[in-house]
């Protein structure tokens, strides 16, 4: 151990490849066969808040995890004993500091060998907690934007450029019964627009292409062959060739406009009836109001006579 130790220490880092190390952002250590800290960047020494000869020739599983022992613990995970395998070791670690706060540290071992044998150690680390948090959070955006497309009861869908679909939430499977993965995925959205609506459609389409965004009524299948009537708006995402689609069910509407336009007719109907039925009327007051002129006429010349 005492002449691996001494490889170690004749190994040490050059003044001019130690100001290259002192560059780096991420944390290095140069550690001899028993873990011991023969070399510590600037960087390390910074994060940890440590000065360089409370680190050189200590145990970097004390200084690293404030461990008696090297080895694996329920909280820290020993990342070199790995690495005495001889190979690059690279992981993501939970490190906890002296208050007890974890910390996500990305760990990558290098064995040091001089003539096929390992004399040592390089352990570079990056802190990446700020970066976890992040991702985590992301995570958790992504899962409640998940949920609420989800939920959404509009039809919520993703085209390429071919207008073949990328994304689709669940409500055209409980809307229009389509299996989003097995039914969609990859197809076109034309195949389930009414032919007499693919026009329109399309222009609406390319305008959200060329103007960002377009709108327009059209009648989609359902899987059990009926239609029913979407007011579909289209928006060009920043993402490149990708357009949002959003549709909202409107065939109770268009049941309800077709009502009244039934009644309208109806009624329209019913006002022709009125108006020739009121001619008829006042044809029938005018005769009577001349056939009253004439009789009086008539009375009044048998008084003279």
């Amino acid at each position: 151990m005492a002449r691996s130790n001494k490889k170690i220490e004749d190994f040490n880092v050059e003044q001019r490849e130690a100001m290259v190390l002192d560059t780096l952002k991420e944390r290095v250590l140069v550690l001899s066969l028993d873990l011991r800290i023969r070399y510590a960047n600037k960087a390390f020494l910074k994060t940890t808040k440590l000065k360089k000869k409370e680190v050189i020739g200590e145990f970097c599983y004390k200084v690293n995890h404030n461990l008696k022992t090297s080895g694996n613990s329920k909280k820290n995970k020993c990342s070199v004993a790995e690495a005495k395998k001889g190979k690059i070791q690279t992981y993501q670690l939970i490190h906890y500091n002296d208050k007890e706060e974890k910390r996500y540290v990305n760990v990558i071992i290098y064995p040091l060998k001089e003539k096929g044998k390992i004399i040592g150690y390089v352990h570079v680390s990056k802190d990446v907690t700020e970066y976890k948090k992040k991702e985590t959070e992301l995570l958790k955006q992504k899962d409640r934007y998940q949920r609420i497309t989800e939920e959404m009861n509009d039809l919520m869908s993703v085209l390429d450029k071919k207008s073949n679909y990328i994304f689709a939430n669940k409500a055209h499977e409980r809307i229009l019964g389509w299996d989003v993965e097995n039914d969609l995925s990859g197809r076109s959205v034309f195949k389930i627009i009414h032919p007499e609506d693919s026009k329109k459609a399309k222009e609406a389409l390319g305008k959200a292409i060329k103007e960002g965004k377009g709108k327009a009524e059209v009648r989609l299948k359902s899987k059990d062959g009926s239609y029913k009537y979407f007011e579909s708006q289209g928006k060009a995402l920043k993402e490149k060739d990708r357009y949002l689609i959003i549709s909202r069910d409107i065939t109770k509407r268009k049941e309800v406009e077709k009502k009244l336009v039934k009644i309208k007719e109806k009624l329209e109907e019913k006002l022709e009836e009125v108006e020739k039925i009121n001619k008829v009327m006042v044809g029938r007051e005018l005769k009577m109001v001349e056939l009253k002129t004439k009789i009086a006429k008539l009375e009044d010349e048998n008084n003279n006579k």
